[in-house]
């Protein structure tokens, strides 16, 4: 989880620029922000390049929170709950993402084992 202290200090002191982005329609600053609020790095692993990181939910349930809601909308609901301290969210690496997703049976249509397996052949 990542340091509330520093991401606080961090809130406070930007303020100004998290609401004007907040109003802004550009998704890669929404997300470049989150990321400088949440620490440019896996909270499990360290691992920092951006193009691999992904904003966790804590307490996982993650699809349910976002279906229906646009990329837009979703990140202004993540920006909102940063600034109000609540904690539901943090910074991972891909791999860290699936092993935590993994080892806390988080599963969604996407992950389900069937999706895998072979399709019955027709005719039989």
């Amino acid at each position: 989880m990542p340091n509330q202290f520093t991401t606080t200090n961090w809130l406070c002191d930007k303020s100004a620029l998290v609401e004007s982005i907040v109003h802004q329609g550009d998704r890669g600053k929404k997300r470049q922000l989150i990321l400088d609020i949440l620490g440019n790095k896996c909270c499990r692993c360290g691992f920092s390049d951006y193009r691999a990181l992904q904003i966790d939910h804590v307490n996982g349930n993650g699809a349910a929170e976002t279906r229906g809601l646009s990329q837009k909308t979703y990140l202004n609901k993540i920006l909102r709950s940063l600034q109000n301290g609540e904690g539901k969210y943090q910074l991972l690496c891909a791999n860290c993402n699936w092993i935590k997703r993994y080892e806390n049976n988080e599963r969604n249509d996407t992950t389900r084992d069937n999706r895998w397996r072979r399709p019955a052949r027709l005719g039989r």
